[in-house]
């Protein structure tokens, strides 16, 4: 079939070109724009099962008024002295500013916002050293949706603009600092880290993409082939997937845009590359141009096809994930990979075949040719053709490791296992977490909003665990009121709780405050002067409670009740605090809490563990599927079932070797702990770099193969390992490249996954498939060998049973 396909494109490279523009064109005519078909919505994602959608869910119902997919904070700080009269009115107007922004512009999809006057928790909204004070915002958009960062970059605005008038009247410099923080400020500055380090990507992509070709053909023409190709390759792909778009089941994720970017860049030069090879090879045996065309496709098509089978394979086979930002990132890169192998096979063939000989004369041909026409007068009378080389004696360093690697390759094989050993224990030791706030990056407004009410607030405040209870009775009841406070009691006392407000306890524990840091009245009002007022006031707080903590819902009735940590709602511990609430209210169910029916949870906390829950079921069926189908591929291809187990276990053996690197780098760089990385770098570099290595191994075999038929034993495979060192060499220094672009970003999570992909490339290139394998089959071809020649032959076996 390829060498049909090959014959094809060598007799008309014009209308294999004209096919792709014409392509082009069509996806430029009907694709819409990215980023009006690119969603993140991490509550939607989830499962049906997951504790935050049926939390979500039963919210939105009962209180509809207080529905809520993230919060927005404005955080108002005094660092020198407690907060005065005009800054609380400052904060009023700012209050007024967004309530007026919420009726005005309902498409914003602003909710509930609370400030300190509010009767039943305002007194919680400020700080007990009176230095700092928060306004609150739901939102019902999720915290990274689209929607919700241009909500919060419109708030911003106006909040801005009030900035701007008060320091005009003030007329000096503003000693009130305003931050914005909250799930859904730091889903604006996560989504704005992913696009500012996606255009820093593409153009070092491309960049180290034209240097090392340069350095590496030094032809120009040359490298303009792999460079179009990919190119044109990555921009189709992406009006592609913009194009399925608009089929109802198909969607689009931030993410997706940067690793489809880096990926086909990586990959798809990679195919070109060894096209290439393969061409120069066929025309230093002195074959025209056509012929070098179409006998270069004949004998790398079926490698290239099967090498990109096993990546395309391997990343569809996230499409049965659960959480459907992994659903829909790993087919739609699988998608944008075939079209990186049909270019690689179709058009990279055309532009050589077009070129002709020029296309491999380098930048000394390109002068020679200028002295010659200046000399001659006419371009017409030179003629410079490829000169032809003997392919044998032009492998250098890799003809020589390659003798290296074949007389000793047992000694060789322990050296490098024993030396990679300790790295691997440490990568199959990994860690996994999941808090957002740690891939924030450092000047994020989010995360410093953080630091400032981590100074003055409990973190928990950020976003507390909202318990929702049905019963099939009133909770405004006398019973009602006895099993909330009996709830509320009973969390209180777990753990890493700092308080807990519900309809018995609306303004949550009581705290101690000193009389000289008592919270200022509003202005224009009274300040207290009897303390038998602050119990008037509780009662008054009481009897609001009951229409914010009870529902309007009846049969079953719900209440809820909001549980604060003492911890950031991402961070770990808070996931082990809110196990520790479910095994409670289990607990206290099951010892007949009558007459309630049961609960759910909802809030930043329970969905970094529906993440972690999802993730967890995820990783071990695609995992497994991956593995079974690249299996069933190896198989296919060499026909060996020892040697395709081994193949799988030294990729496995190089996946666990990179994340013990990764861990260390992480440590070192990024001030990571040791020991813990990003839940999202192991799967992505599990189903990449599985595949990726099993590429480079595919390459290696095939060419084994093709020698060993010409030279038995082990010489074949010393002279594939000579012939494709060199080419499969350069194909890993340029994926390890463009996935080391992904360090540019300010995102934690891409950059350890630039420095795992880099990493993991790295090993395979130089560890795994220049000497764990050859040496492997060196040592099996030779133990083969020497078991052939102990074997009697079968003449002599008839002579042997005579004389017994």
């Amino acid at each position: 079939m390829f060498a049909q396909v090959g014959r094809a494109v060598a007799r008309h490279p014009a209308w294999v070109l004209l096919l792709w523009v014409v392509a082009a064109v069509a996806l430029f005519a009907f694709a819409p724009p990215w980023e009006t078909r690119c969603l993140d919505d991490d509550i939607r994602f989830l499962p049906e099962r997951s504790l935050t959608v049926r939390g979500h869910e039963l919210l939105a119902r009962a209180f509809p008024k207080d529905v809520f997919s993230s919060k927005a904070v404005f955080v108002f700080e005094r660092r020198r002295g407690v907060l005065t009269a005009e800054d609380l009115e400052f904060v009023d107007a700012v209050t007024a500013e967004l309530r007026r922004l919420r009726d005005d512009h309902p498409e914003l999809a602003l909710g509930t916002i609370l400030s300190y006057r509010e009767p039943i928790i305002g007194r919680r909204l400020v700080s007990g050293d009176q230095q700092c004070t928060v306004v609150l915002i739901s939102l019902e958009t999720p915290f990274l949706a689209f929607k919700t960062a241009h909500a919060v970059r419109v708030m911003e605005a106006h909040v801005a603009h009030l900035q701007a008038q008060r320091r005009e009247k003030l007329g000096a410099a503003d000693p009130l600092q305003v931050v914005t923080t909250g799930p859904a400020a730091m889903g604006r500055d996560l989504n704005a880290a992913a696009y500012a380090g996606m255009e820093a990507t593409t153009i070092a992509t491309v960049i180290l993409v034209i240097v090392v070709l340069t350095l590496m053909y030094r032809s120009p023409l040359l490298v303009l082939v792999p460079l179009v190709t990919v190119g044109g390759a990555v921009w189709m792909a992406l009006q592609l997937l913009s194009v399925m778009t608009l089929l109802p089941s198909v969607q689009l994720v931030n993410i997706t845009r940067i690793l489809v970017i880096v990926t086909l860049y990586g990959a798809g030069t990679d195919y070109c590359l060894f096209l290439i090879s393969r061409y120069r090879e066929e025309m230093s045996r002195g074959c025209t141009t056509a012929e070098a065309t179409e006998l270069s496709l004949a004998r790398v098509g079926a490698a290239l096809t099967a090498s990109a089978g096993t990546v395309i394979c391997g990343l569809a086979m996230m499409g049965f994930a659960e959480f459907a930002k992994l659903r829909y990132s790993g087919p739609a890169i699988a998608m944008s990979l075939v079209v990186a192998l049909l270019a690689s096979l179709t058009l990279a063939p055309a532009l050589l075949r077009i070129l002709g000989p020029a296309a491999l004369w380098d930048f000394r041909t390109w002068l020679r040719l200028g002295r010659r026409t200046a000399a001659v007068g006419s371009t017409e009378a030179v003629v410079l053709p490829f000169a032809p080389t003997d392919p044998a004696t032009s492998q250098g360093f890799w003809e020589w490791f390659s003798h290296r690697i074949a007389a000793h390759p047992l000694r060789i094989w322990l050296v490098s296992t024993c030396l990679l050993l300790p790295l691997a224990w440490l990568g199959y030791h990994t860690e996994l977490h999941f808090a957002i706030t740690e891939d924030l990056p450092r000047d994020a407004a989010s995360r410093r909003g953080l630091e400032v009410i981590s100074r003055h607030f409990t973190p928990g405040e950020v976003s507390p665990l909202t318990i929702l209870i049905r019963s099939h009775e009133d909770w405004n009841t006398p019973k009602g009121r006895r099993i909330v406070a009996r709830l509320t009691s009973g969390l209180q006392t777990i753990p890493n709780v700092a308080e807990v407000r519900s309809l018995t306890q609306p303004l949550g524990r009581e705290r101690e405050v000193p009389e000289a840091a008592q919270p200022p009245p509003p202005p224009g009002t009274k300040k207290p002067l009897v303390p038998r007022l602050k119990g008037f006031l509780n009662k008054v707080a009481q009897k609001a409670a009951s229409t914010r903590y009870v529902s309007h819902l009846r049969n079953p009735f719900v209440t809820r009740l909001e549980v604060v940590f003492r911890t950031e709602p991402f961070a770990k511990k808070s996931i082990a605090t809110m196990k520790a609430v479910q095994a409670y209210l289990d607990q206290a169910l099951a010892d007949g809490l009558e007459p309630v029916v049961s609960y759910e949870l909802y809030g930043m906390t329970s969905l970094a563990f529906d993440i972690a829950d999802v993730h967890t079921s995820d990783r071990l069926l695609v995992n497994t599927l991956v593995l079974c189908s690249i299996s069933l591929i190896l198989l296919i291809l060499v026909r060996k079932p020892l040697l395709t187990l081994y193949l799988l276990v030294t990729v496995l053996f190089g996946y666990f070797v990179t994340l013990g690197v990764t861990e260390l780098i992480s440590y070192a760089w990024l001030d990571s702990k040791l020991g813990q990385v990003d839940w999202k770098v192991p799967f992505f570099l599990f189903n990449l770099l599985v595949a990726i290595g099993e590429d480079y191994n595919i390459f290696l075999i095939t060419r084994i193969e093709e020698e060993s038929r010409l030279h038995p034993g082990g010489e074949g495979t010393r002279r594939a390992l000579a012939r494709t060192g060199g080419t499969i060499t350069a194909c890993g220094l340029i994926m390890a490249g463009t996935f080391a672009t992904l360090t540019l970003c300010q995102l934690t999570t891409l950059v350890e996954l630039g420095i795992a992909f880099a990493v993991g490339v790295l090993v395979d290139t130089f560890l795994v498939r220049p000497i764990l394998v050859p040496a492997f089959l060196l040592m099996w071809q030779r133990r083969r060998t020497t078991e052939t020649k102990k074997t009697p032959a079968p003449a002599e076996r008839p002579a042997l049973r005579k004389s017994a």
